[in-house]
């Protein structure tokens, strides 16, 4: 199997070799990409609708080693279903980061005394009023997010393989990359 050229700059920086150049790796987000080909933010973040053309246009206009477009999505349908209160889907379809509270002072004790308990107990439901039940329709709810976090993603997956392989784009092994959070953003941004 040949490998292009935009892979051998990323695995030479793997395996601590020095690279023909300096490998180029920027991605812009979904609802850049959208806007740019001049589609329907709301309507894309929905159906996924016109994404292939609008990241492809990007595709070719960025020159980059890496895919350059597909950062990370905010899926209107899984905030709807967990009835997110940080990220809210607007009356126009559109999603807006609002304020929430999660952490209040006089709860600062049982936080520290037990972090986890408390995120599962108190912090989740007050960012995803959908989580504010019983365990049996948590579950239900949960499995329905899951549902629709895992269908975009797979979407999301196929377009950018295609797209990858199109533009010689290097690609991470699959099961690689990961989305790493600060762990006060969940209490600090809400």
């Amino acid at each position: 199997m040949m490998v292009n050229s935009k892979t051998e700059l990323f695995k030479s920086i793997y395996e601590g070799c020095i690279p023909e150049r300096v490998p180029i790796s920027a991605k812009l987000p979904f609802e850049a990409c959208i806007d740019y080909a001049g589609l329907s933010t709301v309507k894309a973040q929905w159906t996924f609708e016109g994404a292939e053309d609008a990241y492809d246009i990007l595709c070719r206009k960025i020159h980059t080693d890496a895919m350059p477009v597909g950062g990370e999505e905010k899926n209107p349908a899984v905030f709807k279903i967990l009835d997110s209160q940080g990220y809210q889907v607007t009356s126009s379809g559109s999603i807006q980061h609002s304020d929430c509270v999660t952490l209040f002072s006089e709860e600062y004790d049982r936080f520290i005394e037990n972090p986890m308990d408390f995120f599962m107990e108190k912090v989740l439901p007050r960012m995803f009023k959908g989580l504010d039940c019983d365990a049996a329709q948590r579950s239900f709810i949960l499995a329905k997010a899951s549902t629709a976090f895992n269908e975009r993603a797979v979407q999301v997956g196929q377009l950018t393989q295609k797209l990858g392989k199109k533009y010689g784009f290097f690609t991470p092994p699959a099961g690689s990359s990961a989305v790493v959070r600060a762990p006060f953003d969940l209490l600090g941004d809400f």
